[in-house]
């Protein structure tokens, strides 16, 4: 299998451990390298912000029963996860 591959982006020889999984590609690998894959969204999250926000919003809405039970189940998790931190002697 090969060894490297160059990232669409930044056209840098990278080996394959620099780009995340696809199975789709005939490789499993990306096209793009982690720290390009990443930048690019950052700034296409910059760019729609206020679209998803007002998305996000719309859905928690149409969804408070879906919203509710998440938070339960994140607040039990931090909790259960906090547990697991503290060391008991």
């Amino acid at each position: 299998m090969i060894e490297t591959k160059i990232c669409r982006t930044c056209k840098q020889e990278k080996g394959r451990a620099a780009f995340r999984n696809q199975r789709t590609n005939k490789d499993g690998k990306k096209g793009f390298c982690i720290p390009c894959e990443d930048a690019w969204h950052k700034i296409n999250y910059q760019k729609n912000r206020e679209k998803r926000l007002e998305q996000q919003k719309a859905w928690n809405e149409a969804h408070p029963d879906k919203v509710v039970e998440y938070m339960r189940d994140y607040v039990w998790r931090q909790w259960a996860k906090g547990l697991k931190s503290k060391k008991i002697k």
